[in-house]
Order: C-alpha cells, then sequence, then structure tokens
C-alpha cells in the first residue's frame, strides 16, 4: 500500500484519442452483394419491416472496386488521431447492420483475434438529419455529433477494441458496415492496443503485476503480506465524483482502470458517512425553552464535540460501481472498510477523514428549569476508491 500511496501522489494525464470519426461527402457506393449476387438494399425507403437485420462476412461482398481502398484511405485520418500508424493495417468486412430508426443502441467492439486492434462503423447516407456516437473507456468518453442532412455523406468511427461501450443515437434508420481492423506485424513498432495509449505509469503496472502474482501464489512466503484490498480516499466533496476535467480523482481513475482491467482487479466507489457524537450539559439561570431555543445556533457553533461526554465515532458505508450503481459486498468486508475508515487506515493526498467540512445537528436530550441536556452530531461525508481482486 505504500508503494501505491507514493506512485499516485502526483499523477498527470496525458491526453489521448480512444476512438475518432470523419464525414465523408459524396463517397463511392460499396456496391453490396448477398451471398446469391443479388444487391442488397441500404436506404430507409428501400429496407422492408421493423427488425433490425444483420449479414455476417461469408454472405456479404462489395462490387465497387473504388469502395475498400476509400473506406482504407479514410479510415487513416482517424488511425492517425488515435495514435495508431495507419500505414501498418489491412482491414476485413465483417458485416453489415441496417438498424430501424430511431436509433438507440449500444454497439459490440470484441476482439476477434490478437492482431485486432480497432473497429471502424461506416455509417451509410440516410434520411437522419443527427447522428450522436459516444465511446467510453474507464472515465475516458468521446463524443461525436452531427447535425446535417447526412443523405449524401458516410460518417466514418473508428475505436479500439476492448472499450467499455459504444452508444448510437439517430432520428432515423442507419446502415452501417463494421470493419475489423488488423495490425501488421514490424520491427519498429508493435500493434497498438488501449494499454499504449492508455496512461500507464510503470511503477504502478509492477504493483498490479506483483498484487496478482502473490495472490495467485499462496504458498509463498511473501504472500502473506498481499492485501486483500486497498482503499483510497478521493478529493471529491460529497459522496458523488467530481465532474471537474481538474479534479485529480478523474486522473487517478484514468490511470488505474486499464491496470485494473488487465490484472484481473475492479474498481469500486465507497460512500462514507463519518459521524461523531457526544452528550453535553449545559447549565443556567432559569430560562423558558423558548429562550434556550433561540441560542440555538450559538450551542451548535460553540459546543466541541470532543468536550462532551459518551463520545461515540462510527462509519457507515455504501459500496456502488463507477457508475455509482449499489454493489452487494460481503458484511465482512463491509464491516472491515468502516474499521479501516475509523482507524485512518487508508491512502490519501487530501488530509483524513476528520478534515473534512462537517453537517452539526444538535437535538435536545433532557430538560429542566436550570439545566438542558443536549445531543451534538458531526456528519462528514467522503468518498473512496476501493480495488479489489476479482472473484
Amino acid at each position: 500500500m505504500d508503494e501505491l500511496r507514493e506512485h499516485t501522489e502526483d499523477l498527470r494525464m496525458e491526453t489521448s484519442s480512444i476512438a475518432a470519426m470523419v464525414s465523408c461527402l459524396d463517397p463511392p457506393q460499396p456496391g453490396l452483394l448477398d451471398s446469391f449476387g443479388q444487391r442488397i438494399p441500404l436506404h430507409d425507403l428501400e429496407a422492408v419491416g421493423p427488425v433490425e437485420y444483420t449479414v455476417e462476412d461469408d454472405g456479404l461482398k462489395t462490387s465497387n472496386p473504388r469502395w475498400e481502398p476509400f473506406v482504407s484511405g479514410k479510415i487513416a485520418g482517424p488511425l492517425e488521431k488515435m495514435n495508431a500508424n495507419p500505414d501498418l493495417q489491412w482491414i476485413f468486412l465483417s458485416s453489415l447492420t441496417i438498424q430501424p430508426g430511431p436509433v438507440n443502441c449500444r454497439l459490440s467492439v470484441p476482439k476477434v483475434d490478437d492482431d485486432h486492434y480497432a473497429t471502424a462503423f461506416v455509417f451509410l447516407p440516410t434520411d437522419s438529419t443527427s447522428l450522436r456516437v459516444e465511446a467510453s473507456y474507464g472515465e475516458a468518453v468521446e463524443h461525436f455529433e452531427i447535425e446535417e442532412d447526412l443523405s449524401f455523406s458516410t460518417q466514418i468511427f473508428v475505436c479500439y477494441t476492448d472499450i467499455d461501450h459504444v452508444k448510437v443515437k439517430s432520428t432515423h434508420s442507419v446502415s452501417y458496415l463494421t470493419y475489423n481492423i488488423f495490425g501488421l506485424d514490424s520491427d519498429d513498432e508493435s500493434i497498438p492496443s488501449l494499454s499504449n495509449i492508455s496512461p500507464v505509469v510503470p511503477e504502478l503496472r509492477d504493483i498490479f503485476r506483483t498484487w496478482k502474482w502473490l495472490l495467485q501464489n499462496k504458498e509463498d512466503r511473501s504472500a502473506k503480506d498481499a492485501p486483500a484490498h486497498i482503499l483510497h480516499m478521493l478529493e471529491s466533496e460529497g459522496d458523488s465524483l467530481s465532474s471537474e476535467s481538474e479534479c485529480d480523482d478523474n486522473t487517478l481513475i484514468a490511470h488505474l482502470a486499464p491496470l485494473a482491467k488487465a490484472y484481473g482487479f475492479s474498481l469500486l466507489l465507497v460512500k462514507a458517512r463519518h459521524i461523531r457524537q457526544s452528550e453535553h450539559e449545559i447549565s443556567h439561570e432559569y430560562k423558558e425553552y423558548e429562550e434556550i431555543f433561540d441560542k440555538w445556533d450559538d450551542l451548535e457553533r460553540d459546543l466541541k464535540i470532543e468536550h462532551g461526554k459518551d463520545l461515540i465515532t462510527y462509519v457507515d458505508v455504501k459500496v456502488t460501481d463507477l457508475n455509482e450503481r449499489e454493489v452487494h459486498v460481503s458484511k465482512e468486508l463491509k464491516k472491515t472498510i468502516e474499521k479501516k475508515i475509523e482507524d485512518d487506515d487508508y491512502i490519501s493526498h487530501c488530509g483524513c477523514f476528520e478534515n473534512r467540512d462537517h453537517e452539526v445537528e444538535l437535538e435536545g436530550v433532557d430538560t429542566a428549569c436550570y439545566y438542558d441536556t443536549l445531543s451534538l452530531t458531526h456528519t462528514r461525508h467522503a468518498l473512496f476508491l476501493l480495488v479489489v481482486p476479482n472473484c
């Protein structure tokens, strides 16, 4: 844990693209034929029925000799934006999909081979006036939006394989060709991949690699030092990730997410409440309750939680994924996390939990003519990143 603390203290985020898109006016027609040599309908007016259908590669080919060089040439631009050498690639037509509109769907981008590093979706001319594509990988999200008549243009979207998702929205039906992009071996360059463009810090990579090895070799004497999980306090205020681009939390997650995925770990969020309570007996001359109530704000400000009696401190937590959907964890893990937070046993570059701003609540427990017993509660919220091995 000390090594992770050291190498996450001053992370920087280098800009990189997981996807890119290009618009092409007046493209050639692909001349798509099915396995029987019949022309395949591509336009909204030619498509029949409300059901999506897909033609796989074994029943699909293009008849226009200008089409494949056109696609290969146009893919080069997006690949350069993605830091991939376009000269070291070859493309393979995988499928044609016709999706009735309006469209709001996810596209799959799995690897089909070790050399398959990217996928291109070629959106053919359509009556739509709006096409939106979103690609995400960890905290990296790329948005592409075209608001114009798409009847005479082709949109080519290229992304790395194994990104988390690609979302497509359109006002009308869309027809798109899927091309798998394969890398060519070279003496000078390796096949591009997400790990090449991800901001990998070698020391962090070594931590995950060693941690995985220790978990897989529990008979080794050094394995007894392998942590069951790692808890990292984030800077975000409250219990939600900050959307501010300069927030260090986004940089931290962008660094750790690819490594966690590559080495078999998961990143989770822990929303924690740190609560301290104590009782305070206030002596005073005879006063009506209303007079005490008038000074309530002053008491909330002046009373010190540590000066009360019966001081208690406790933590409760809620575990979610990075999209803040609740995740079930064992009671044992939950108790362990709560105990670690109580004991300040976590990584933090922004101080401890008790330094956070707190909410104050003052309640009356007992009242009499010459004294009042009050319960003072300080509640703090914080967000933690939890790194756990996949089961």
